[in-house]
């Protein structure tokens, strides 16, 4: 197997182009993690969603479609109109779902911050940036295919009351 070297580092050639993949968002390799992480975590809420609606579909037509019946265009509107209140209802409550689950991550960040006593803030214009949306779209892809490990060997931990700090092996 091919071995290239970046910044110290040696990646299995196959790591590689995962690695300029981090490199681009500006992340460094933790971080990059807990993104591939997260995609994977959004991959598997997304398919539970799918199934979800599937599900819904196939609820409905067992319980409304009948095949020894016709239907006239006032039944059939009256049909359609029921399944899209069915379908709208739970496309909102997974809406809604991910909103909640993206403010309890947002915590999270913000909770581990206040720790270094360190203010975030969020630019909710970057949000929509299509050619940001695009690499997270290529870095999903990269993710689910492969995860680099680099060893961190030294963390640092948050400032204690008295502003001392420490270097530890473990996270704070």
């Amino acid at each position: 197997q091919q071995i290239r070297s970046v910044d110290g580092a040696s990646f299995k050639l196959s790591y590689y182009n995962e690695y300029k993949s981090y490199l681009s968002m500006d992340l460094n390799e933790h971080h990059y993690q807990n993104i591939v992480s997260y995609l994977k975590f959004a991959r598997y809420r997304r398919a539970q969603q799918i199934r979800s609606v599937d599900g819904n579909f196939e609820d409905f037509i067992d319980s409304k479609i009948r095949e020894d019946e016709t239907y006239n265009g006032d039944e059939v509107e009256d049909i359609l109109k029921e399944l899209q209140d069915i379908v709208h209802c739970d496309v909102e409550t997974e809406l809604l779902d991910n909103n909640h689950t993206n403010c309890l991550l947002l915590r999270q960040l913000f909770k581990q911050a206040e720790k270094w006593h360190l203010k975030l803030y969020t630019d909710t214009s970057e949000l929509e940036d299509k050619t940001l949306l695009d690499e997270v779209a290529k870095l999903e892809e990269a993710g689910s295919n492969h995860s680099i490990r680099i060893d961190n060997k030294t963390k640092l931990k948050p400032l204690q009351e008295s502003g001392q700090t420490g270097k530890t092996g473990s996270s704070p």
